[in-house]
């Protein structure tokens, strides 16, 4: 699955958890003393929490003009 591919369902998640997650794995810039590998699994990291922030805003997402 790629970034642009999205679920069929959306995925039930929590405002706590995404805090949470966020401060766990923050999206920053590398340090310079970080490894490649390092950097590729804090990639990973972040992609998974934009991820669930992206599912939890279209769970979340007010309708307008229904």
């Amino acid at each position: 699955m790629t970034d642009k591919e999205s679920f069929d369902e959306v995925l039930p998640v929590s405002k706590v958890l995404i805090e949470s997650l966020e401060k766990r794995f923050p999206d920053k810039a590398p340090r310079g003393d970080e490894t490649e590998r390092d950097i590729w699994i804090k990639t990973g990291e972040v992609r998974v929490v934009r991820l669930l922030r992206r599912e939890f805003e279209k769970l979340n997402q007010t309708v307008i003009g229904d």
